[in-house]
């Protein structure tokens, strides 16, 4: 038995998939950077920036924006550094790199701070789809061992008081 986490989307799988809370992304620069290069007004206007790129696979280098009444900007993005690994992309971007779009878990401390200051807050935004979260991955129900079955429980209620978790299974 084992169980796996995973940050994003859950493809369809054997898997059951229990999502243990959902993933909120800030786009966000440094003070300096924004003190150079100036404050993007619109999302649209970013396609004009200095921007942090994380390749994906299946995703080309697009954002997302969803505004309050649900509709969705897709912009294209445009940058000179290309790094595979979101702490690198937090380092760069509080070195005053270029923009960024990071989880809320990883540049929450920073943006508190005043180290990163988010931008376009009134948006959703996401580099993938609006579904990303936080998973648990198990086998089937069918055979579990009890020790695999609290762990799951354990870390489920731990996180489940404070965000939305629920469980999905896929065939």
């Amino acid at each position: 038995m084992f169980a796996a986490i995973r940050l994003g989307s859950v493809q369809d799988s054997s898997y059951m998939a229990t999502r243990l809370c959902s993933m909120r992304f800030h786009m966000c620069a440094s003070p300096s950077h924004l003190g150079k290069h100036g404050k993007p007004e619109t999302p649209r206007h970013i396609s004009q920036c200095e921007c942090l790129l994380f390749p994906r696979r299946e995703h080309n280098l697009n954002w997302l924006f969803r505004d309050k009444s649900g509709e969705v900007q897709e912009v294209t993005i445009n940058g000179r550094c290309l790094v595979t690994n979101s702490e690198v992309i937090r380092r760069c971007a509080l070195a005053g790199m270029g923009l960024a779009l990071l989880p809320e878990w990883l540049v929450e401390a920073d943006i508190r701070s005043g180290k990163l200051l988010p931008l376009f807050e009134e948006f959703e935004g996401t580099a993938t789809d609006f579904y990303s979260a936080v998973w648990i991955l198990h086998p089937s129900r069918e055979y579990m061992p009890l020790r695999a079955r609290v762990f799951i429980e354990q870390l489920t209620s731990s996180i489940a008081g404070n965000v939305d978790s629920q469980v999905l299974t896929h065939p």
